[in-house]
């Protein structure tokens, strides 16, 4: 299993990420059957001197049924390691973000 990078474009949306802003860090995994993804949201929280850059990060899994494609946020028992090892990374993007700061 490898990872792809891929730079986020402005039209591409995951479905619970803010609706006008890209994700800061995405990842996808091939997995047999269809991909696991996922993707770092960035949000500036706050008012005037009192804000703080908050993280929300979206997993999901595309398949294709038929000729279509579909995505869900629920995973066969087989994606739950591809998940994990995306987490993790995921994590690992924002705790250095953080320790940027």
């Amino acid at each position: 299993m490898s990872s792809q990078a891929r730079q986020p474009r402005s039209n591409d949306r995951q479905e619970d990420g803010p609706k006008n802003s890209p994700p800061v860090w995405s990842r996808k995994i091939w997995t047999g059957t269809g991909n696991v993804e996922c993707a770092v949201f960035e949000k500036t929280v706050g008012d005037g001197d009192n804000t703080f850059t908050a993280y929300n990060v979206v997993l999901r899994r595309t398949y294709k049924q038929n000729e279509e494609y579909k995505s869900s946020q629920s995973l066969r028992s087989d994606d739950v390691p591809i998940a994990i090892q995306l987490l993790t990374q995921a994590y690992a993007f924002i705790s250095h973000e953080l320790n940027d700061r």
